[in-house]
């Protein structure tokens, strides 16, 4: 949807939807520089507003990117939220292929709990 500020109207946020929508989030992130500074103030703008967070997920789509690994593990210390998996460049959207990269690079449990 953009972000979590990014407007739907004039002062109804995506933090409005998801507090009247009681919904626990998910934040999608990438790998690209600046993607610390983003996700942190994310976090923090769920905690400020309330908003339950079950964890991140790394969308490794950038050449060039922070390697996952490393920024599994930085996201995870600084946020105190966990890292769910990360999901790579997806040439073949069919349901076999997105099933099995699914289940390859999801914590599919942590998502459906």
């Amino acid at each position: 949807m953009g972000g979590i500020m990014t407007p739907i109207l004039k002062n109804y946020f995506v933090t409005d939807l998801i507090k009247s929508m009681s919904l626990e989030t998910i934040i999608v992130t990438r790998t690209k520089v600046g993607t610390v500074n983003h996700t942190i103030m994310t976090c923090k703008m769920c905690e400020n507003y309330k908003i339950s967070v079950k964890g991140i997920i790394i969308n490794n789509f950038d050449i060039n990117g922070y390697k996952v690994k490393e920024l599994k593990r930085d996201l995870e210390d600084l946020t105190n939220y966990p890292v769910l998996g990360s999901i790579p460049f997806i040439d073949d959207m069919s349901d076999a292929s997105l099933y099995h990269i699914f289940k390859k690079n999801l914590n599919l449990k942590s998502l459906l709990n």
